[in-house]
């Protein structure tokens, strides 16, 4: 007869635990921690570990606590101080363009106080100087160069209009607005922005009265106002005029002993001493 031993079935080896009690870890957590770790996917403690590890790297070691809606400026410096800023303003480097000779020290020890107010680091103050500097550098650079071109359209637009009288007609407007306005960088401002040709077709109609003017009236009486440099460009205009010539070589004319008269004074102006008529 045989004899059958019943053995167990479950005797001899391990059985995982129901799928229902594999994460029976999570059950010993409150509803918000047991929230946070389904939502996060955690299947293992292991899991969460790993995650905090992480996130405890990503934060850092030291904190600096944000002062509160009521902080005094004490409070906000030590925090200003712990990010970077230097303790005062000579803290402060910029390289300053040797190329730049607009570079003003005053502005930039100003700069540096407000820079220091506002709690900027070394690197976040030296990065908006230069990108101030190299904005100012490049705004110059074309200023100059619009400046140029408007110059250049300037003599272009009065050489056509005067021709061969281009030069002693800008030297009769140049002289007539010195009067005005005894600097050059002014004068240089008044062709090129305020008017350009128009600016100086007024002055030089000025020159051109001023010296028609003198010459009718009496002897020497704008001489004050009549700069050796006018004379002498209202000569050489004389010369190349047509009429005046005529009324110069034909002593019979009405006007010829006007003309001698005319020339002789723009000499004495001119060269301080009249005219040598033989």
């Amino acid at each position: 007869m045989q004899v059958t031993e019943n053995i167990p079935q479950d005797q001899g080896m391990i059985q995982s635990p129901p799928n229902n009690q594999k994460n029976n870890w999570v059950d010993h957590l409150d509803e918000l921690a047991k929230n946070m770790v389904h939502k996060k996917g955690y299947k293992t403690p292991n899991d969460l570990a790993k995650a905090y590890l992480h996130a405890e790297k990503l934060l850092g070691g030291e904190k600096i606590s944000l002062p509160g809606k009521n902080a005094n400026a004490q409070d906000w410096d030590y925090v200003w101080q712990r990010l970077g800023r230097p303790e005062n303003i000579e803290g402060y480097q910029f390289n300053v363009p040797s190329d730049f000779p607009l570079y003003d020290q005053d502005f930039a020890k100003w700069y540096k106080e407000k820079a220091y107010q506002a709690g900027l680091t070394k690197k976040q103050a030296s990065l908006l100087h230069d990108a101030f500097v190299d904005y100012t550098i490049h705004s110059q650079n074309n200023h100059k160069i619009t400046e140029q071109i408007k110059r250049q359209e300037l003599e272009e637009t009065l050489h056509q209009e005067w021709n061969k009288d281009y030069d002693v007609n800008l030297q009769i407007a140049r002289q007539a607005a010195k009067i005005f306005v005894d600097d050059q960088g002014v004068l240089d401002m008044l062709e090129n922005t305020l008017g350009g040709p128009a600016m100086v077709k007024f002055f030089y109609k000025i020159g051109q009265t001023m010296q028609e003017d003198f010459l009718k009236g009496p002897k020497g009486s704008l001489s004050k106002s009549y700069s050796p440099q006018m004379a002498e460009a209202e000569i050489t205009r004389l010369k190349g005029d047509p009429d005046f010539n005529r009324k110069w070589m034909d002593k019979y004319h009405p006007e010829h002993q006007q003309t001698i008269q005319q020339m002789t004074e723009l000499h004495r102006l001119a060269h301080n001493h009249p005219l040598d008529i033989k």
